[in-house]
């Protein structure tokens, strides 16, 4: 029975239909994946109405991110239950794409209430604060000044990182030992650490505890930074305060919101005797 070809599309209709270029369809039909109902002797391709749900199968399946190479291998076999298990699978991605979406966003809101926060800090004051116990995940940073060994010690705190799927809004800070700081090591680090989210505390591997610190902030990176530790000694030696913890240096403006090392804003603080209370400096 001959078909009356006014009842269907040409490419150029169909595409346009589909919201799609001639090109994607020349595509489906070279692999096999999508043919023209007809093809005329002339070359002529023609669609019917009834591929337009077929069509609109791909589309979909093609924004679940499957290969065509995948959803022709579905479509030669489709049945329910096979399209039972692609959607459950699919939906598990979904669910897994949705959690990673959160913790993105999760993080763009912590960096945006840190960064809020560094810009309204006073350089020249010194605080004595009471601070909560926070969790950390540290790695060995080999006590070296060697900036080439710092550099690598760096490089596997990160991947360490990675490989337990660590993903931190904080950026990487430092520990150093009060006997470096004072012998004027400033750069000489014992580790370094990422502070971990509420929700990841029992991935830890270093409790910084709770109670009373100082507190300094540093502008200028780390080039410059004695300034600030010889400021923060003398500020221990006159207020008989005994530092008992390491220094811990937390990273509050890097490469992300400033332009080089030189523009670094910094967070240090060492935990103190706590044998009288104070107010700030």
């Amino acid at each position: 029975m001959k078909k009356n070809l006014n009842n269907y599309f040409s490419t150029g209709e169909f595409a346009k239909l589909c919201n799609v270029k001639k090109q994607t369809l020349f595509h489906y039909d070279d692999i096999g994946i999508f043919s023209p109902e007809i093809k005329a002797p002339n070359g002529y391709r023609f669609y019917s109405f009834t591929q337009l749900e077929t069509f609109n199968v791909i589309t979909i399946l093609k924004e679940l991110n499957m290969p065509l190479s995948d959803i022709k291998q579905y479509l030669d076999n489709r049945s329910p239950k096979e399209f039972i298990s692609l959607m459950e699978k699919k939906n598990i991605e979904i669910i897994n794409k949705i959690k990673e979406l959160e913790q993105m966003s999760n993080l763009i809101n912590k960096k945006i209430s840190m960064t809020k926060e560094a810009c309204k800090i006073d350089f020249q004051d010194i605080y004595l604060e009471n601070l909560p116990k926070t969790y950390l995940i540290k790695t060995d940073a080999h006590a070296t000044e060697e900036e080439k060994s710092l550099a690598v010690s760096l490089a596997q705190h990160i991947n360490y990182c990675k490989d337990n799927n660590i993903y931190s809004p904080y950026i990487i800070g430092g520990m150093i030992s009060i006997e470096n700081i004072k012998n004027k090591k400033y750069s000489s680090y014992v580790y370094f650490f990422t502070q971990l989210e509420d929700n990841e505390t029992a991935l830890h591997n270093h409790i910084k505890e709770e109670g009373l610190y100082l507190t300094a902030y540093h502008e200028g990176g780390y080039y410059t930074i004695d300034k600030t530790y010889d400021k923060i000694l003398k500020f221990l030696d006159s207020n008989n305060l005994l530092a008992v913890s390491y220094f811990y240096e937390d990273v509050l403006l890097d490469d992300f919101s400033v332009n080089g090392y030189e523009n670094y804003v910094l967070k240090i603080s060492v935990k103190v005797e706590d044998n009288k209370a104070f107010e700030t400096y």
